[in-house]
């Protein structure tokens, strides 16, 4: 449910964008999707989890920031700026022994500390270059392209990422994992 959430914030700004091609409607529509995401999780769980609140956070800001000032450059930051927070955050964790990726995950998948660690750090290196990526996109191209980039293309990239970190973790599942048996 939460996941779909996301989601239908990334559709709606795609949705509103590509109807209208005005990128402060669509701006507007993600803030006020970000506020409503935040809500229904908050109603259905109880608790938010603090990505969403970084979001929420960096929408705010940027998107405001986009509206307030009339410069849609400010809107094409907000994904540079939640990559790189979110490389920090894995980085601090990793410089303090504490693996977020880990705590996150550690319950369902059960690997040594040095393949949470190197996943952690492909994960650090991926959001660095995803940061640089939407930089180039969005100040190299013009705003239809940069719209289409950060919904489909870096959308795209993280579920490859997601898929290569998969291949690369299943030699360490276990054998009755891997074949259906507990």
């Amino acid at each position: 449910m939460k996941a779909l959430l996301d989601f239908l914030v990334l559709i709606l700004f795609f949705g509103i964008y590509y109807i209208t091609k005005d990128i402060f409607m669509a701006t507007a529509v993600a803030i006020v999707g970000g506020v409503v995401q935040v809500i229904i999780c908050w109603i259905k769980y109880k608790k938010l989890h603090g990505m969403q609140m970084l979001n929420l956070l960096i929408i705010l800001v940027f998107g405001g920031l986009t509206l307030i000032l009339h410069d849609e450059n400010w809107i094409k930051w907000k994904p540079t700026v939640l990559y790189w927070t979110f490389a920090t955050v894995l980085c601090g964790g990793l410089l303090v022994k504490r693996n977020f990726l880990q705590r996150l995950f550690g319950q369902e998948i059960q690997l040594p500390t040095l393949i949470w660690n190197r996943l952690t750090s492909a994960w650090i290196l991926f959001f660095i270059f995803l940061g640089i990526l939407n930089l180039w996109v969005a100040f190299t191209f013009d705003i239809d392209q940069w719209v289409t980039f950060k919904v489909f293309g870096a959308t795209g990239l993280i579920v490859m990422f997601i898929i290569l970190q998969g291949i690369y973790l299943y030699q360490y599942f276990p054998k009755d994992e891997v074949n259906g048996r507990k």
